[in-house]
């Protein structure tokens, strides 16, 4: 029963994820062809795989708590937003800004929405005040950067990075921006270094949302982690001294 549930629930997100460019698109859609089809197999089987992959991490890392809906949820966004950006070089405000809201009306009135007091309370201090720094932290950061070189960022990349924010708070979306901005240079020179071409442009969506799930599983780890780093050499620096 419980593998047939992850199943039917990998499948859903999969095939809401793959018709979602269709909401926001303008392009009529082309008659198939045999490659159009192969094309379309791959990629549902890409995100079938990717849906099925995430909802055991998620079930790994936080157990199961009946939480199978919202581990879907919030996948199904990760997911659509990184795959909306990839295929159309947009992140709707349809989409993030009442994401935003929600999460803000969730700090202000402490529903009871387990998955969400499960990520918050695991392992690190987080509450709206947190949550609004972090995200104005990171808004100014960003748009330093697109200062220092215009358009290099979205505006949508932006909006979800602050909606990112008040998910996971301090220290954990900085895990996440930093995970993606390595992600996404990583892929960038492997993709120079196979085809030999200039990339002018590269979409952050789906970096953004590899490096939100990605801190969601082990963000915690990798603090402690650090910490522990840090301080052993401290330690080891003041001994030598």
């Amino acid at each position: 029963m419980l593998i047939a549930s992850y199943l039917f629930f990998s499948f859903l997100i999969a095939v809401a994820t793959y018709f979602t460019p269709l909401l926001f698109s303008n392009q009529p859609s082309n008659p198939m062809s045999i490659n159009s089809m192969k094309k379309i197999n791959m990629t549902f089987f890409i995100l079938l795989i990717s849906s099925i992959a995430g909802l055991l991490l998620l079930s790994s890392k936080f157990g199961y708590h009946d939480n199978l809906l919202s581990y879907t949820i919030v996948l199904y966004f990760l997911i659509s937003i990184g795959f909306l950006d990839q295929k159309l070089n947009i992140i709707p405000n349809k989409i993030v800004i009442p994401l935003i809201l929600f999460l803000l009306l969730q700090h202000a009135f402490q529903w009871n929405i387990s998955f969400l007091n499960i990520l918050w309370e695991s392992g690190h201090q987080y509450n709206i005040i947190n949550a609004i720094l972090t995200s104005l932290w990171i808004f100014l950061f960003l748009s330093s950067i697109n200062l220092a070189k215009p358009r290099s960022i979205g505006k949508g990349d932006i909006k979800y990075s602050i909606l990112i924010s008040l998910l996971l708070g301090f220290p954990l979306a900085i895990i996440a921006l930093v995970t993606s901005i390595i992600s996404c240079t990583f892929y960038t020179y492997m993709q120079i270094a196979f085809t030999k071409r200039k990339i002018l442009k590269l979409p952050l969506g789906p970096y953004l949302s590899f490096g939100t799930f990605l801190s969601i599983i082990i963000g915690n780890e990798v603090l402690n982690y650090y910490l522990t780093l840090r301080e052993q050499i401290a330690t080891l620096i003041y001994t030598i001294n």
